[in-house]
């Protein structure tokens, strides 16, 4: 467990310093939209996730529009979908049918749709598995973004791995930089 006065404050600060910096420096350049696309691509979060995370109104519009603008440029289909035929005689449950299903693509659709618990053993990519009969385009584009690996583990492995483990092989330079004594 990490303890304040145990000799390694200063290393864990540096290395969080220089994290940030980088994020600070490659995030904005990058747009952010695999970010953003994981985040409503996962049926766990969708756009409600900025709201609870109190993201202001302003960028989940921007991320809104960013997905959509997305979608409609590479994902959305120009197929308009085959009209229903009622399977019933009840013309009142027909039009209900008609108008669930037909006036919304399958980004409009998925994003109205509540969001999805999972169960132990579930993952986000086996949920669009199930559900690409569904969501035939959106699937594909699920894939592609969450199918990407997470640029997240380099830094995950070096803060698992013991200070001398890190530090074996590296220079002397080095060692004083990375511990801040330079």
């Amino acid at each position: 467990a990490y303890k304040q006065n145990d000799g390694n404050h200063n290393m864990i600060l540096t290395a969080a310093t220089l994290a940030c910096e980088k994020l600070n420096k490659y995030y904005p350049t990058s747009d952010g939209l695999v970010y953003v696309m994981g985040i409503v691509l996962d049926p766990r979060c969708k756009l409600k996730w900025h709201k609870t995370m109190k993201f202001a109104d302003s960028v989940l519009k921007a991320n809104r529009q960013m997905v959509v603008n997305h979608w409609k440029l590479f994902y959305k289909s120009t197929i308009q979908p085959e009209s229903v035929v009622p399977t019933s005689n009840d013309i009142i449950q027909s039009q209900m049918s008609l108008h669930k299903s037909g006036n919304k693509d399958e980004l409009d659709q998925y994003l109205s749709e509540a969001l999805v618990k999972f169960t132990s053993g579930e993952d986000v990519l086996t949920w669009w598995k199930i559900h690409e009969t569904d969501y035939p385009n959106l699937s594909r584009m699920a894939r592609d973004f969450l199918g990407a690996a997470a640029t997240g583990v380099p830094a995950e492995c070096m803060f698992s791995m013991d200070r001398e483990e890190f530090l074996k092989g590296k220079s002397a330079a080095v060692v004083s930089r990375i511990l801040g004594e330079a």
